[in-house]
This record gives structure tokens, sequence and C-alpha cells, in this order.
């Protein structure tokens, strides 16, 4: 099961969003330090950081590049101010989404699905050892490591 950690001092929409995401453990840390705290004992497949927990730019930005060097875990950032050159600034700091801290809880559910479902394949891409790396839907296999297709267990040759 994948975890998410909320860091948000809004405990209403936290529980809202748990009830709407409910094949994922959901986290909820009411401040920073113990948003930090659990960052730093768990594993995470995704944050939601509300920003308004942290009023400095200088110390957004730090806390968001400090996670992005511990974890190439996604973060999406909640935030009263989107504008464009905001926005540019929280993703060139690590924020791999940023939205209105007014965004609609369906919204906020799709970027949070979207991106932890990224997340596991490519962190589990990664987990893999000795060319053992398959992507498998349904009938269609990739063998990422050998750089082979199958179809129905038959081989496709391919071009390039």
């Amino acid at each position: 099961m994948q975890h998410i950690l909320f860091i948000s001092a809004d405990f209403e929409q936290y529980i809202r969003l748990k009830t709407i995401l409910n094949d994922f453990t959901c986290v909820y840390s009411v401040n920073l330090s113990d948003g930090i705290r659990q960052f730093n004992q768990h594993r995470f497949s995704l944050i939601v950081l509300d920003l308004s927990l942290i009023p400095s730019i200088e110390d957004q930005e730090e806390l968001l590049r400090s996670f992005r060097r511990a974890h190439p875990v996604p973060i999406v950032t909640l935030c009263e101010n989107v504008e464009d050159a905001n926005v540019v600034r929280l993703l060139g700091a690590g924020s791999d989404q940023v939205l209105d801290i007014q965004t609609a809880d369906a919204v906020l559910t799709a970027y949070v699905q979207t991106l932890v479902n990224r997340y596991t394949l490519l962190d589990y891409m990664d987990r893999e050892q000795d060319g053992q790396a398959e992507l498998c839907i349904g009938d269609f296999k990739i063998d990422l490591m050998r750089r082979q297709v199958f179809l129905k267990g038959e081989k496709i040759e391919l071009s390039g």
C-alpha cells in the first residue's frame, strides 16, 4: 500500500481526501516539525505540503530542496499565490505540482493518484536487480533490461 504524507493546517481537507483516497495509507501532520519527523521516519510515495505553514519564501524553498535531496518523492504544494513567478520558483525548488490552496478535492485527488502511480512505476524500475525489470500490461510485456517486447508470450521484433 502506498503512503501519503499530508502536512497541512486544514484537517477537514485531510479527512475529505483520506476518504476519497481509501486505497492509500494517509498520514497527517498538523505542523511542520511533525511533518519533517514523519518524513524522516517513514518512506512515503507522495507529500502534500500546505505552504501556509511556512511564511518565509526562503524557508519554503529550503524545505522543498531538503525533501528533494533526502528522497525523490513527489511533492504537491498548496499555496495561496499561484501566480506564474511563484509557481516557477516552487517548481525550481523541488515541487512537482503547485496548486491553489482552494483547489477542489477531486482535482487534488487526481494529481495525487497520477503522481503516485508514476512514482511507483519509476521506483519499481529503480529497485529491480539483475535484469528482471519488466513492465506488464495485460498480454503486453516489456523487458526493460533486455530491451525486448512480448505480446501473449511471443517476442515482437522491433527495428530502430
